[in-house]
């Protein structure tokens, strides 16, 4: 045997030589070990197609080769001569046999362990991945600069960040920038070697939420180089939260133990106070703690104490409450005390309690119970008689209470027992009734007749808000009797005034009425023009008087009179006196507002200034031997403006109106103005004209 045929008969692959369409024409040993086959005779003369599993892998083969190109590591499934799957990987070309023919020559090589092996491991590795990409933990991998080797499912969830994100960050982009140099100083120890436990750090997820983590964080090398770092966390965010919230809420609950203003306290069961807050300690101005109620207490609040610890304890979960009284020399305390017993595990049960102060509510209830003692007294004895109703489940009106006098006046009265017997007894209306159930008052007068008499009341009824919210009627009656009998006497007297009133004006009225006869007659004994003219200027002004008196006689107040109609009647009087032959001489128009009154005080003075100003345009402003008098009065709040004016030339013409640039006449408006404490002006030129501005009242 040549070297060459050793080789072919010991080569550990399996060698075939094949025709152009894979009728095999030669096989190795190997080869029959491959595929199970005894001999030669078994292989010899089939085709390579029967050995692949698939057609198409032989098709792609053939065609391959037909290219003209070399197979090297087709891996193919194949199968055995019993049936069974193997893979193999086959190397392969065509060849020129000695006749010219072609032929394919190859090795195959059965690769199954080592793609099982393969798969094995590619299984594993899937696990451990699965098994990462899985776990609660966050799992990472780091190299010396920071950037991201390796991290699982968890990791992307909790921090929010892609992996397209990762490309351009590193770990310092992640972490708390305050730890920054811890990292550093940590990275330095693992790449040294060193596995480090315990290790806490801050996170910061993508959307900036704070990520408290600890665990593990280990070398990760290969050739005995450490190519990074591997890091196992937990997220601690919601322990540590927890942890922090659990300690605020104990700083919480101390500050509100100790800021309370009631005794607080916790005793063992040996009766020693563990624990007391300040309101307490600085009630008893000590500190209470670690001390016994013997220490702090006299002889009868101890046993009171001790009492109450053992009821506690024996009835475990109940709330004990009583009363604590303290009486020392400087003032007696009260305290609402309560007592619980507190079961703990493994421990002997401990005793809450507190105490309140209502020392000051005590005071406000005794003060209470002196002011409705006060009440009761002043509601008894006062003059009105006062009954409280008050409305029930049946939805009427009781009486609740009525005062000392309400019973002298309704003891000999069938029982009255509610609101509705009482409307009925004051025979008040149902619309009454009706208006005190919509929250609204009712007041009126009535009068009620007893065994004594007949009686006066000023009735006032009141629904009223009490303190419970509870529906109430406050009924008072006020004796008006005696004040009504004065009333009606003062009324009588002031009649009686008015008549002797009203008849002294009557008589002023006469009497000034006798001496205007005295006056005409004196003035028909005299032929003096001159003086007959005076008398008659005196006659005038005491007609205005006697027309004011007469004018309030006939009023219905006797304290005013209507000015517009004083000023007409004393005009027509002019005018009757200065009428010739059936004919006007004299010539009046009015703007006088028709509600417009005065007193006597402003009237007699303003009508005797009205005469005067009459008198002289009689006498010197008439033009053709008539004259023509305008009166007006305007009313404003507070200032009165009375114009007069004739037709007359006025006073540039020389004329001497009112008895003379300083006559008498002027000498008279000028007092009655200062009466009416007013300012008036005559016109310097173009008619005869006057204006008086005085107070309104």
């Amino acid at each position: 045997m040549n070297t060459a045929e050793a080789l072919w008969e010991t080569n550990i692959s399996g060698l075939f030589i094949s025709s152009v369409d894979g009728k095999i024409t030669r096989v190795n040993p190997a080869f029959l070990k491959i595929f199970g086959c005894k001999n030669q005779n078994e292989v010899l003369g089939k085709s390579l197609s029967d050995l692949f599993k698939k057609n198409s892998d032989f098709l792609e083969l053939a065609g391959l080769l037909l290219e003209g190109k070399n197979i090297s590591n087709y891996v193919f499934l194949g199968k055995d001569s019993s049936g069974r799957d193997i893979t193999c990987a086959l190397n392969a070309h065509l060849t020129e046999e000695p006749n010219g023919d072609s032929g394919i020559t190859g090795s195959i090589q059965n690769i199954t362990e080592l793609k099982n092996a393969e798969q094995n491991l590619l299984d594993t590795e899937k696990s451990y991945q699965n098994m990462f990409e899985h776990s609660t933990e966050i799992i990472q991998s780091f190299d010396g600069s920071g950037r991201l080797f390796f991290c699982n499912r968890t990791w992307h969830n909790k921090l929010e960040y892609s992996t397209a994100d990762l490309m351009h960050s590193t770990l310092f982009d992640i972490i708390a920038p305050e730890l920054h140099e811890h990292c550093k100083e940590l990275l330095h120890e693992v790449y040294s070697g060193k596995s480090l436990h315990d290790v806490s750090v801050t996170f910061y997820s993508k959307s900036g939420k704070k990520i408290l983590l600890q665990g593990t964080v280990v070398p990760y090398i290969q050739q005995g180089k450490v190519l990074a770092t591997h890091g196992f966390f937990r997220d601690i965010t919601d322990q540590v939260n927890a942890i922090n919230l659990a300690q605020e809420k104990e700083k919480l609950v101390s500050t509100i133990f100790d800021s309370l203003p009631i005794c607080l306290y916790v005793k063992n069961e040996e009766g020693k106070y563990i624990l007391t807050n300040n309101y307490m300690n600085q009630t008893l101005q000590i500190s209470a703690t670690g001390m016994s109620d013997s220490s702090i207490f006299p002889s009868d609040i101890i046993a009171l104490q001790n009492e109450t610890d053992k009821k506690a304890l024996s009835e475990a979960n109940k709330l004990i409450n009583y009363d604590l009284h303290i009486r020392n020399e400087v003032m007696d305390s009260y305290f609402l005390c309560g007592k619980k017993a507190i079961p703990l595990d493994q421990e002997k049960s401990k005793v809450f309690g507190y105490s309140i102060d209502i020392s000051e509510i005590m005071k406000a209830k005794q003060q209470l119970e002196v002011n409705q003692q006060m009440l009761q007294f002043v509601m008894n004895n006062t003059k009105e008689a006062l009954l409280l109703f008050q409305k029930n489940d049946r939805n009427v009106y009781s009486l609740v209470f009525k005062n000392n006098r309400a019973d002298q006046f309704f003891n000999q009265i069938k029982p009255l027992e509610s609101l509705e017997d009482f409307a009925a007894y004051l025979d008040l209306g149902s619309d009454h009734l009706e208006t005190l159930y919509q929250g609204e008052k009712v007041f009126l007068e009535k009068d009620i007749t007893i065994n004594e008499g007949v009686f006066s009341f000023l009735l006032n009824v009141s629904p009223l808000a009490s303190a419970n919210n509870e529906a109430t009627i406050l009924l008072s009656m006020y004796d008006i009797t005696e004040n009504k009998n004065l009333l009606e006497e003062v009324e009588k007297k002031y009649r009686e005034n008015l008549l002797l009133i009203g008849e002294v004006y009557h008589r002023v009225k006469n009497n000034l009425a006798i001496i205007d006869g005295i006056f005409e007659l004196k003035k028909s004994q005299i032929n003096d023009q001159n003086v007959r003219q005076i008398i008659s200027d005196m006659q005038f002004r005491v007609k205005s008087i006697a027309l004011v008196h007469q004018k309030i006689y006939d009023a219905s107040d006797l304290s005013t009179i209507p000015f517009k109609e004083y000023v007409e009647d004393l005009c027509s009087y002019y005018k009757r006196m200065y009428s010739m032959g059936g004919k006007n001489l004299v010539f009046f128009d009015f703007s006088i507002e028709q509600n417009v009154s005065l007193d006597i005080n402003r009237a007699i003075p303003l009508g005797l200034l009205l005469s005067e100003l009459i008198s002289n345009s009689i006498k010197y402003g008439g033009k053709n031997g008539s004259v023509s008098v305008r009166i007006a009065l305007t009313v404003e709040d507070k200032n009165w403006t009375l114009s007069f004016e004739d037709n007359g030339p006025g006073l540039g013409d020389g004329s001497p109106k009112g008895d003379g640039a300083g006559g008498f006449g002027l000498k008279l408006i000028k007092s009655l103005e200062k009466q009416l404490k007013g300012s008036g002006a005559l016109a310097e030129s173009g008619h005869y004209s006057y204006q008086l501005v005085f107070p309104s009242k």
